[in-house]
């Protein structure tokens, strides 16, 4: 995406020195009711313009007022700050501006903060910077890299005064999620539990959700069931969070019964589960379980990335990875041709965004590998997913997903351990 015009203009004059005389007379400092009063009409306004035309138009109107706000007065320029704060948020979800773009708002917003004296760490408005950092941190998520976007959070939480961007709860969810991602699954259970506390509901949802896949990926199947079957016996649950818990569920039975049943069901067209996210899951099960027939029986990625209602392209690298796993199956291509296109998959492995992804693809690379007689690296890529294993079940279980033991029998002698039966997650 080119860098938009009004953007282009912005990121030459917001490095300028210039700017400061340019404002002259009119600055001074800004006051946090003004911030919070202005953000909560922008937030409105920019509702209603999604509502009605869509994401592009939105974007299209806080690109036009950051500019046409620029020799504004004081409160013009802490509105033209939240419009970009507010656009910096909507780019984090739908991923609709140029790294040139995004880098361009982030030293305009830098700007205007330094212009107008606000001091990170130094009252109320320094949550501002707050804001910003967390922003980055939420990008440094989305691209895989998880310790800069753990990074980027502290520096959120170091630069504004007395509370933390977004609030505690929030703080607590979001290091929950890295913690786990890093394999970490009792610090993150802990920080779960912290951010259930509060009972702000989505919180709550996500938080209970967590705290049950953190419990089944720690090799602790019976506590995940009962924590899932406890929370499913409430009538008042979401639809989102009652579909995300019966796939646990149905993971958690994949151990248990050695079969693929309970999610085969689950995502078949028409079913609840007939969505993106779920079909690629099921897809690096299939590749990742000793029986081949359930890859012969799934719709092909390459077919499902044709449905338009499935979307299923936007899922960035796990998508990509299984259209990789899918091809190398495909005897008709050179088979170093298939190892060439797997190089991406060895390098961005550990960029997926969920650790239980990392987990199936270590195992579905390893099969593949087994498959086509290349043991010495298969025993490489099984090593992988026995070591993360071993992370997450905090040493217990070198087996996390129960699927693995053939893989174990076959590629070499390997240290079996026993789960202490009194040891627990929280």
């Amino acid at each position: 995406m080119a860098l938009h015009p009004a953007l282009h203009h912005q990121s030459a004059e917001s490095a300028r020195p210039l700017d400061h005389h340019r404002l002259g007379d009119i600055i001074m400092a800004w006051r946090y009711q003004d911030f919070l009063s202005i953000k909560d009409d922008v937030r409105h306004e920019l509702q209603g313009i999604q509502e009605e035309q869509g994401g592009d138009a939105k974007v299209h109107h806080c690109l036009e007022l950051i500019t046409q706000l620029e020799h504004g007065v004081e409160l013009d320029q802490l509105r033209r700050l939240v419009y970009i704060l507010c656009l910096l948020a909507h780019h984090v979800r739908y991923d609709c501006l140029s790294p040139e773009e995004v880098k361009s708002l982030f030293d305009l917003s830098s700007t205007l903060l330094q212009v107008h004296r606000v001091i990170p760490g130094k009252g109320k408005l320094s949550v501002v910077y707050g804001d910003i950092h967390l922003l980055k941190s939420q990008l440094y998520l989305n691209e895989g890299e998880f310790w800069l976007s753990t990074w980027e959070q502290e520096i959120a939480n170091q630069s504004t005064y007395r509370v933390a961007p977004g609030g505690d709860t929030f703080n607590d969810y979001l290091m929950g999620m890295k913690a786990l991602r890093f394999g970490d699954a009792s610090v993150a259970y802990d920080y779960f539990c912290k951010a259930e506390e509060e009972k702000t509901k989505s919180f709550f949802d996500n938080s209970r959700i967590g705290r049950v896949r953190c419990l089944r990926l720690a090799a602790r199947a019976d506590e995940a069931k009962s924590l899932i079957q406890d929370t499913l016996s409430d009538p008042s649950i979401d639809l989102s969070v009652r579909h995300e818990l019966e796939w646990e569920l149905a993971c958690i039975r994949i151990q248990e019964k050695q079969s693929l049943d309970g999610i085969r069901d689950l995502t078949k067209l028409d079913e609840s589960h007939h969505q993106a996210s779920y079909l690629i899951e099921m897809f690096f099960w299939a590749s990742s379980v000793s029986s081949y027939r359930w890859l012969r029986q799934m719709a092909k990625i390459r077919t499902l990335a044709r449905k338009k209602d499935l979307q299923i392209r936007k899922k960035g690298l796990a998508y990509k990875m299984a259209l990789i796993i899918e091809g190398a199956y495909d005897d008709t291509v050179p088979l170093t041709m298939r190892m060439k296109k797997m190089e991406f998959i060895f390098k961005n492995a550990r960029r997926l965004r969920n650790v239980d992804k990392e987990l199936l693809i270590w195992l579905s690379l390893c099969r593949w590998l087994e498959r086509q007689k290349m043991t010495k690296i298969a025993s490489m890529a099984l090593n992988e997913y026995m070591a993360l294993s071993r992370r997450l079940s905090g040493g217990t279980c070198d087996d996390v997903l129960g699927i693995a033991q053939d893989l174990k029998d076959s590629l070499g002698p390997h240290s079996e351990i026993v789960p202490d039966k009194e040891e627990s997650v929280s």
